[in-house]
């Protein structure tokens, strides 16, 4: 009783010090002003790769998070842009958090890695013509 009552007063102890490390990570910071990251893989690490994967190959527990590796949705820089702007099922949007180039670089990072060879083509004045004026892009609570 003693030992097991020690091992919870440590796992205790522990969570609250991973609770403390994780509330300073760029992950719980304010996302109200947008995320830092600018590069796409500075994005998709920061971003992405939770639900991804590092190799972009996706997911499936308690939700489903499609594969990027090898997807021929991609292929067109408006699908993948749309979904980053306004979200899709499960995922929340990021057209609050992320500016135009932000998502472009995102966009062009997931259609030239994870074994796709589309062209870096996509830019943020395309994203810019898709955001509509007063549009809901959810938030991130």
């Amino acid at each position: 009783m003693k030992t097991r009552l020690l091992s919870l007063t440590a796992a205790a102890a522990l969570s609250v010090f991973s609770a403390a490390s994780f509330a300073d990570s760029a992950v719980m910071s304010d996302v109200s002003q947008g995320f830092e990251a600018q590069t796409g893989k500075e994005i998709y690490e920061t971003v992405c790769i939770s639900c991804h994967m590092a190799e972009g190959k996706g997911a499936v527990g308690a939700g489903q998070f499609p594969a990027f590796a090898n997807n021929m949705r991609l292929m067109a820089g408006e699908y993948p842009a749309h979904i980053v702007l306004y979200g899709q099922k499960g995922m929340p949007g990021f057209g609050n958090y992320l500016d135009d180039n932000q998502v472009a670089e995102i966009v062009n990072y997931i259609r030239t890695n994870f074994g796709n060879e589309f062209k870096a083509d996509f830019t943020a004045e395309k994203v810019a013509g898709m955001r509509t004026p007063d549009a809901d892009y959810g938030t991130l609570d």
